[in-house]
């Protein structure tokens, strides 16, 4: 997910009401110009855009998030109306959306951060869930993750096994493992991870042993990460 603006978006839409927008067919007009849809401009599931709807003398502005099953946008805030509020307006079935800059935008004003962060906004309850430390499992020999379910992850180890490459990469973002072994068991890596000389994962052996292998994602496919072998 990202906050994009992209050049000329401009579609029609049948819906009505105040809900989610079904996106239609791009705007084509020899007088108004040629635009694109959302899709055809670049837009990614899950993308948060600044949007302006124009349904007749009726107007809204607002941040909205793009679904690309079913094409539809969500006006996830409205900044403002035709009528002076901050309220969906109904739409007539016959309105079109396009992909517009805000006022404020140039220069970002503290109220459309806030805007386009809405219900994204990091408070102390999700920094600390976000620490708490997710549960791996082994699964064929391997332990998958996914570097976007959390900060920290336990590896109870329960037979030999490989830590995969991340699912998908954050860059920049720093953790542990930590690394329960149960017997005399092993823990390779997968060939995105980077450990020093080279030499692979060596945990220590022995039922009950903790090693924190800590990891640095320093590109988008290339994850550093030491160990800090037999914590007692």
């Amino acid at each position: 997910m990202a906050f994009v603006v992209k050049d000329r978006v401009r579609v029609k839409t049948a819906t009505t009401g105040t809900g989610t927008i079904a996106l239609g067919a791009a705007v084509t007009d020899v007088i108004r110009g040629y635009y694109q849809t959302f899709g055809a401009a670049g837009v990614a599931n899950g993308d948060v855009v600044p949007y302006l709807i124009e349904d007749g003398a009726s107007w809204e502005i607002g941040i909205g998030t793009y679904v690309a099953s079913g094409t539809q946008l969500q006006r996830t805030t409205v900044l403002s109306n035709s009528a002076g509020a901050t309220s969906a307006i109904s739409l007539s079935g016959a309105a079109e959306v396009a992909i517009a800059l805000i006022e404020g935008m140039v220069g970002l004003s503290a109220a459309v951060y806030r805007a386009m962060t809405s219900g994204k906004l990091i408070t102390t309850d999700a920094v600390v869930a976000g620490m708490e430390e997710v549960p791996l499992s082994i699964s064929g020999g391997n332990v998958a993750w996914d570097m976007r379910d959390g900060t920290n992850f336990l590896i109870p180890l329960t037979a030999n096994a490989v830590l995969l490459d991340p699912s998908f990469y954050v860059p920049n973002k720093t953790g542990r493992f930590r690394i329960a072994q149960s017997g005399a068991f092993t823990l390779g890596v997968g060939s995105g991870f980077k450990t020093p000389g080279g030499k692979g994962l060596e945990v220590t052996s022995g039922a009950g042993a903790e090693d924190y292998g800590f990891y640095d994602c320093v590109a988008a496919n290339k994850v550093v990460i030491t160990l800090l072998k037999d914590v007692k």
